[in-house]
């Protein structure tokens, strides 16, 4: 409440000085009761009444028919809005907007783009016609019903909690109904749950508005913390301001992808215009906290003032600061008192929710739907691309660009992507903006010198942008150069757990020999055969050191299998012996007489071993990642020379490893092995021959 309501003196009408003075000592006396004067004095009004054709009653309050009839009688008050009427209006209107809008607009903009996201991706909404080449089906259906729902949402919705403001809810045009308002400011205080203070500089220079926050501090019960949310009025432009800005350059970046050498200027041009107007505005702000420490650390009641003080009490009226100062004396004992109060409890209230929660992660992502709006636009695009793509003749289910998948891989992709960057990349980018808006607040003596500290933040700001999507792109760009063949997103994150698997037992296995030092080599990552081969040999021996990886020759000649080893027993003398291309564990188990397996033969991979690679990739349950002879063929005479290796037994296809390279390092494009008892054992030696 402040001096329009009860400190005009022209409004109270003119009264001696003497009956003014006597009149201000009963005021005072009955306000340190926290009674009201009548019971139909406690009001209230529904929150967004007082918010309606944005905020009339705050932008015009001395309206000829008054607001008092959009308020109804209560017992009690759910939230008590304290402001100051020497702040700007359209600030604060925005910021209890912001406060009871935004997050249930955001809520309901999001449901509505996914929903129109999802019709897109099925072809209920129409599209851009677009060539199907290097570019995705454009799409802006989410972030078009994400914006227009929202900002309409922001400013029509009823929230229907019940608040007390003081031009609505005490009567300003009777003047006995308007001193019973007076009276019972303070009963009004006492039952309510809960108050909002919407901070701006001059709100600790005003007396009524201190007196409204030590008075709701007074009224709690002993050890109860008070429900007291504090916010400056720049927090609803800053927030809403942000929104817009966001949703321009996902706009920009929607539409123009096919023009991109004119898209980044135009990006650039918004994005340095959204942030300048932020950084000029945060620095402001982190000025007046310090402004206001400065105040409250010194506060006098001597320097607070009503609206009468600064009118010279012309009329000889009763003082409002005389008679809220009786009130306090009567309340707290004394006047020193209260001013210790100010410059303790309500310093620590007011410093803690102005500075750690100005700016809450919640309210940061809220802020940025635009962000997630745009990534279910990409994915849906993604998807009806991949699609469109899968219909025309001759297609093997991939996309056919450089970033080549499946419609469920770019639908994954892209969510993904947006997700980071939503809940992650550009929040941490507007945190460490505000820092360094915080450390470089001062304001500099020189208008100029000051510009340029603007765009010594602004230029942080976008370093910090363009470095993580730089750092996105490159790495993009390198897992592209590594992987040159067509590939599936999909089958990329399981090659790449498989391998990440395989290193974790190799490097435990590693560790395990060093702690029993059987570790011969520090170069020796292999994983050892298994204990139950070793020790087949005979009973009662000792187990071997392990040895390290056997490392065989396959060639295209012929090889001379060894004459069978001498008869153990009646029941193994007709069992042919083990060739010596197999590993020392069965060259062991056939010399002491144990049958043998049937042998597995590894050699490179050709073009005509394509059909049985396939048929092994579709018995467990993948597919080839490539279409045909031809593709393989092409990989073998590049990238893949003499690293793709095929595993046979008795002539057909057990395993099979696709490597590429880049000139530099090797990969592995694919890994497929029949299961079975000896599925361990094969996958190492072809990951081992595609290693050499």
């Amino acid at each position: 409440m402040e001096d329009f309501v009860i400190g005009n003196a022209q409004e109270c009408g003119q009264q001696a000085e003497t009956a003014a003075r006597s009149t201000s000592d009963s005021i005072s006396h009955f306000l340190s009761l926290m009674t009201p004067a009548a019971d139909d004095v406690i009001r209230s009004t529904k929150a967004y009444l007082p918010l309606k054709n944005f905020g009339m009653p705050f932008r015009k309050p001395e309206a000829q028919k008054g607001w008092h009839h959009l308020s109804e009688v209560t017992s009690e008050i759910e939230t008590f809005w304290s402001h100051s009427w020497h702040g700007r209006a359209w600030q604060k209107i925005l910021t209890l907007l912001i406060l009871y809008n935004s997050l249930r607009s955001m809520a309901v903009a999001s449901l509505g783009a996914v929903l129109a996201s999802c019709l897109y991706a099925v072809e209920v909404l129409p599209g851009y016609d677009v060539e199907v080449d290097e570019t995705h089906f454009n799409s802006i259906w989410a972030l078009a019903t994400g914006c227009c729902l929202y900002f309409v949402l922001l400013f029509v919705a009823r929230p229907r909690e019940g608040v007390f403001v003081d031009v609505v809810c005490i009567d300003q045009l009777d003047r006995s109904r308007k001193l019973m308002g007076i009276r019972s400011i303070a009963a009004l205080i006492k039952r309510t749950k809960a108050m909002i203070v919407l901070w701006d500089p001059t709100f600790s220079r005003r007396m009524w508005c201190l007196f409204e926050l030590a008075a709701f501090l007074h009224s709690r019960s002993p050890g109860e913390k008070p429900r007291l949310i504090i916010r400056p009025t720049i927090f609803g432009p800053t927030l809403l301001f942000l929104t817009v800005a966001m949703a321009l350059v996902q706009a920009l970046v929607i539409l123009m992808q096919d023009f991109r050498n004119t898209a980044f200027p135009m990006e650039g041009i918004v994005v340095f215009m959204a942030c300048y107007v932020n950084v000029v505005t945060y620095r402001s702000y982190f000025r007046s906290i310090e402004e206001l420490k400065h105040q409250l650390r010194v506060f006098s009641v001597q320097d607070a003032t009503c609206y009468c003080c600064s009118k010279g009490h012309r009329n000889r009226s009763a003082c409002d600061k005389d008679m809220l100062l009786g009130c306090i004396t009567v309340w707290f004992g004394s006047v020193e008192v209260f001013e210790e109060r100010v410059r303790t409890d309500v310093l620590d209230c007011l410093l803690t929710q102005l500075s750690q929660d100005f700016f809450s992660y919640r309210q940061c992502i809220v802020a940025l739907c635009p962000v997630m709006w745009s990534g279910l636009d990409f994915a849906s695009g993604g998807w009806l691309w991949c699609k469109h793509l899968n219909q025309l003749p001759g297609s093997d289910g991939y996309c056919g660009n450089s970033e080549r998948g499946s419609p469920e891989s770019f639908l994954a992709h892209w969510l993904i992507r947006g997700a980071v960057w939503w809940l992650g990349a550009v929040p941490l980018n507007l945190r460490l903006g505000m820092r360094a808006m915080y450390y470089l607040r001062k304001k500099c003596r020189w208008r100029m010198l000051d510009e340029t500290l603007n765009l010594v933040i602004l230029l942080f700001i976008a370093a910090l942008t363009v470095g993580m999507s730089g750092l996105e792109w490159y790495c993009w760009g390198v897992l592209r150069y590594m992987l040159p063949v067509p590939y599936d997103y999909m089958q990329l994150w399981t090659t790449d757990c498989s391998g990440l698997l395989e290193s974790c037992e190799a490097l435990k296995a590693f560790c395990d020999r060093n702690l029993q030092g059987t570790q011969d080599s520090p170069m020796n990552f292999s994983l050892p055969e298994a204990s139950g081969e070793q020790g087949a040999s005979g009973s009662g021996s000792a187990p071997a050191a392990y040895q390290g990886p056997i490392i065989e020759e396959i060639t295209d000649e012929a090889e001379e299998s060894p004459k069978a080893p001498p008869a153990a027993s009646s029941s193994s003398s007709s069992q042919p012996a083990s060739s010596s291309s197999q590993p020392a564990a069965r060259a062991s188990e056939a010399a002491a007489g144990y049958p043998a397996a049937e042998e597995e033969q590894l050699r490179l991979l050709i073009a005509a071993d394509t059909i049985q690679a396939e048929a092994l990739c579709a018995s467990v349950g993948s597919e080839l990642i490539f279409g045909s002879e031809e593709e393989i063929q092409a990989h073998l005479d590049g990238p893949g020379r003499g690293l793709c290796w095929v595993a046979q037994r008795g002539g057909r296809a057990v395993g099979v490893l696709l490597c590429g390279s880049d000139g530099v390092f090797g990969h592995v494009l694919q890994l497929a092995v029949e299961p079975g008892d000896n599925q361990r054992s094969i996958r190492k030696e072809l990951v081992a021959r595609g290693h050499k």
